[in-house]
């Protein structure tokens, strides 16, 4: 079945007031997780028609995904995209073997790092923290333990800045493919050797046992929509999931503001001023920050060197890349490197 033809037939599952008059193919632009999405036009308004990867995530997933997002919406969080009821009263369709859902379009852009202030951080961040207080009300879902997503970080980069970087990873450097990416990949690979053993002392922490609830999980820079200094949008919630609040606080910010520990303290007020974090959170968020800053960039060479994975998005891709060698050099100036695990973790603490 043809693109358009796919569409149309997702859409005669909904309202005739979202017959097809234009759709606009933006791609994966909505993220690299492989969804693509359109913007079209039908007699209701503009929407984001979302096509999930196949078999990522599951109906059950998509559909637990969609309960929380509508508590949420329902609670007044107005910047968050609910997705449209198809006629059957299901907020998908499946179509090809695929998962599609069509969701309102929201404005704004993501030009944070063009356009930084003080005003569109803090509004970043009560946002975040809105939706957190939110989400947590959902119900029947929550509990008390370890990360998920920072215990499986630690393992990955156990392993990853151990034997796999000198004898995975550094033969495969350069490629010759992909020049641009070769030339950002000798300066990643240089910060990570100065920086490798203490990082490897900062993964041997005990993680601390937090508070679970449903978390976005991958909020970051491009999910993130301003009008003029206005949060507009958060959007795309394909890893949406049971994990510590630590875990996007410490994505959301990372990837805004990277390792400048004064714009970091400024994050942080403004996100307890309408959540607060317990020290435990508090914590887990700035280690999160640390450790995400090391695997960002390894991740992005594990996939082009390693996994050989070809992508259409090159400039996008070349773009988080000089992103984390930035925060890399941050992290160096920051006066963390070379502290004993002790003195880090009171440093950690004090975040």
């Amino acid at each position: 079945m043809e693109t358009n033809e796919a569409i149309q037939t997702v859409l005669s599952a909904y309202s005739p007031i979202f017959e097809l008059r234009a759709a606009e193919a933006l791609g994966n632009a909505g993220g690299f997780s492989g969804a693509a999405l359109w913007r079209v036009v039908t007699p209701a308004g503009v929407f984001a028609l979302r096509r999930w990867p196949i078999g990522n995530p599951t109906p059950e997933q998509l559909r637990e995904m969609h309960d929380v997002l509508e508590k949420v919406v329902m609670a007044g969080v107005n910047y968050v995209p609910l997705p449209v009821k198809s006629a059957s009263g299901a907020s998908y369709v499946s179509v090809e073997s695929r998962l599609w859902q069509l969701e309102p379009w929201l404005p704004g852009k993501a030009d944070f790092w063009q356009n930084p202030s003080s005003a569109r951080l803090q509004a970043a961040m009560e946002g975040l923290a809105r939706f957190h207080l939110t989400a947590a009300t959902a119900g029947g879902i929550g509990g008390f333990g370890v990360s998920p997503v920072m215990q499986r970080r630690q393992r990955e980069l156990q392993r990853m800045l151990g034997a796999w970087f000198e004898h995975v990873l550094l033969p495969c450097v350069p490629a010759g493919v992909w020049p641009e990416f070769d030339e950002l990949a000798a300066e990643l690979v240089a910060r990570l050797r100065k920086l490798r053993h203490w990082l490897l002392r900062i993964l041997a922490v005990r993680l601390p046992k937090v508070p679970l609830q449903p978390v976005i999980r991958d909020v970051w820079h491009d999910h993130v929509l301003f009008e003029g200094e206005r949060l507009s949008a958060i959007v795309d919630f394909g890893c949406l999931g049971v994990d510590s609040v630590a875990v996007d606080v410490a994505r959301l910010a990372g990837s805004l503001i990277g390792e400048d520990k004064k714009r970091w303290a400024e994050a942080l007020r403004y996100y307890t001023a309408v959540r607060p974090l317990a020290p435990s959170e508090r914590w887990l968020a700035a280690w999160g920050r640390v450790t995400e800053t090391a695997g960002g960039g390894l991740v992005w060479l594990n996939r082009h060197y390693v996994k050989r994975i070809v992508w259409d998005r090159r400039p996008g891709i070349l773009t988080r890349v000089r992103h984390f060698i930035q925060r890399l050099d941050q992290l160096a100036a920051s006066g963390l490197v070379g502290r004993s695990a002790a003195e880090l973790d009171s440093e950690l603490h004090a975040a």
